[in-house]
């Protein structure tokens, strides 16, 4: 079975490094940037099964991001990160295609179980 391939767009590089020792673990193919243009070069060039962006990126809007993947063929599920998830994000980010919120911090067994419960024929192991 296939791995599941992951994009972080995150600037925090600790939390980077945490996200992608514990996924690796879990044989989940992880690829980090930490900014915007980083992310796009990685989006158009690589097929992910996922892309996990955090909200607040240096140099463009996750919600710019978003949009652009969204009006590309790239067919990532989308999940955005945030310390503050209110009404009004969450509401514009599902109207550009966002299918999962995760409110900063999180345990990273959360991703474990989303990708479980979202994936049809790939399969992070627990």
């Amino acid at each position: 079975m296939k791995k599941i391939s992951i994009l972080i767009v995150e600037d925090d590089l600790v939390f980077c490094k945490l996200l992608k020792t514990y996924l690796s673990r879990h044989d989940c193919n992880v690829t980090i940037t930490q900014d915007g243009v980083s992310a796009r070069e990685e989006f158009k060039t690589h097929d992910f099964d996922y892309i996990l962006l955090d909200y607040r990126l240096p140099g463009c809007s996750a919600l710019d991001l978003i949009s652009e993947i969204k009006n590309s063929t790239n067919k990532s599920k989308l999940i955005l990160m945030s310390r503050i998830l209110d009404e009004n994000l969450i509401f514009e980010a599902q109207s550009l295609g966002v299918q999962h919120f995760l409110k900063k911090p999180f345990n990273p067994k959360a991703l474990i179980i989303l990708f479980q419960q979202t994936s049809i024929s790939k399969v992070c192991s627990s």
